[in-house]
């Protein structure tokens, strides 16, 4: 075979030279990153004595996957006649091994039980991998078996991970990156010498018309005021640092139960305005996590609890209601049912940021009550941070840096966008493309439904 493979001089060591188990690519956009991992695996494959796992967080079809990278490199490199293109995977013709395209809420189904039987695997390639999850990780790299010699030995997998450095902190830059068997390289766009000259004089205007958002897109570094994303990492930052273990006020309990696949139940526990507690889990339906709350998480703790009533949701007030008749409520003060789809709140009101006039009615500037529920948590979040620059006295969210769950929080958080609908309201994308539902920031949302503590009537 002859035949020439262009990857960034930056990005050769780590791919070819290093022995190090954990492989961690990230930078911005136009690096070169998923091309080159692409261009290794594919020539590494030839002589491979293991499959090759090609995993995300997401992926619902085969299109969801790096399947039309590889197959696309597959043709430029003119390696066709080693490899025979399948529908769902792509077999090495040599060796008989494959590459296999499994996003990670199926290898993680505990129904379908999808993480089992990955055998033989010499590379797992993670792409976008700072939508992975503490979780994730500690399923998935222990789950993972390498590729077993005739002589009994066992040849170790070794995982790539690339993302855009934008997400950073992230489980992979929290977990991995300080594994003593990591290497981790940083790559941007004038680290790639292949990069067409049309592109580079398009990013070179950008930095003139509009640095931050040519440092966002294409440095990789989060920017403040140039994003859709409705919570932002400097916001949610300055939220866990301003956190006191001594909050005042009453407490709020929210309960997000799931439907089924790799989801979780989550549930959020807020005093004052401070979230303090967060749990989230896999395994039994609405009664059990309802069940779960009632005498795990509240306690003995006065609470008025918020659920999410749409769907599955629905059962847990039939559920309270069923323990309220065994005398097992009486620390539940109040509830709440939710509903991201029910109409604007005070529609006929001047939407306000932090008590200043937008001149836009809430029913003018909100396509439904989610939205406008998103945009109230989004000011407490912002608040934090102005706060912590002595730019604001007011409310503002603070996070217990303890929680259990906080950076898979984190991702979750800043996964949240907004964009204008056809009437130009805001709408919230709760699951952009390749990402999980939120559950956990769904929970921390409906705990903080009302800044101040509610009243409604028990069980209305």
């Amino acid at each position: 075979m002859n035949t020439t493979i262009r990857i960034p001089q930056k990005l050769i060591p780590i791919l070819f030279q290093s022995n190090k188990k954990h492989r961690v690519i990230k930078g911005g956009r136009s690096s070169a990153k998923s091309e080159s991992v692409g261009r290794f695996l594919n020539v590494n494959s030839l002589e491979c004595k293991g499959n090759i796992l090609c995993t995300r967080s997401v992926q619902n079809s085969i299109t969801d996957s790096v399947y039309g990278l590889l197959t696309r490199l597959i043709r430029d490199l003119q390696l066709d006649q080693f490899f025979t293109v399948m529908k769902n995977e792509i077999i090495i013709n040599a060796t008989g091994r494959k590459f296999i395209f499994k996003g990670m809420n199926a290898l993680a189904d505990m129904k379908k039980q999808g993480v089992k039987g990955l055998n033989d695997i010499a590379y797992v390639w993670f792409e976008e991998a700072s939508t992975a999850t503490e979780q994730e990780l500690e399923m998935l790299i222990p789950s993972i078996r390498g590729v077993k010699l005739p002589d009994g030995t066992e040849i170790q997998p070794v995982f790539v991970y690339s993302y855009n450095s934008q997400d950073c902190p992230c489980a992979v830059s929290e977990m991995i990156e300080p594994h003593e068997d990591a290497e981790v390289v940083t790559i941007h766009y004038y680290d790639n010498p292949f990069l067409p000259e049309t592109i580079r004089k398009e990013i070179e205007h950008l930095k003139k018309v509009a640095y931050e958002k040519y440092k966002e897109i294409y440095l990789g570094e989060p920017s403040i005021n140039t994003s859709n994303k409705v919570i932002l990492q400097a916001w949610i930052d300055s939220a866990v640092r301003l956190y006191k273990k001594e909050n005042y006020g009453g407490t709020v309990t929210a309960l997000d139960p799931y439907d089924e696949g790799a989801d979780c139940h989550a549930c959020a526990v807020r005093k004052g305005l401070a979230l303090t507690e967060l749990y989230s889990w896999q395994g039994g339906d609405t009664g059990d996590a309802t069940r779960k709350m009632v005498s795990t998480i509240i306690k003995d703790k006065k609470s008025h609890v918020i659920y999410d009533s749409v769907g599955v949701g629905a059962g847990v007030k039939s559920e309270l209601n069923r323990l309220k008749d065994d005398g097992l409520v009486e620390n539940i003060t109040s509830i709440t049912p939710h509903s991201n789809g029910e109409e604007v709140k005070h529609k006929h009101s001047i939407y306000r940021i932090r008590g200043a006039e937008t001149g836009k009615k809430n029913k003018d500037q909100f396509s439904n009550f989610g939205a406008q529920h998103w945009f109230t948590v989004r000011e407490l979040f912002e608040n934090a941070y102005l706060h912590e620059q002595g730019r604001w006295d007011g409310d503002y969210i603070t996070i217990n840096p303890d929680l259990k769950d906080l950076k898979s929080l984190m991702i979750e958080l800043k996964q949240i966008e907004f964009e204008p609908d056809s009437k130009l309201r805001t709408k919230i994308v709760k699951q952009p493309k390749g990402t999980k539902s939120p559950n956990k920031a769904d929970a921390v949302m409906m705990a903080f439904r009302k800044p101040r503590i509610l009243a409604e009537p028990i069980f209305c």
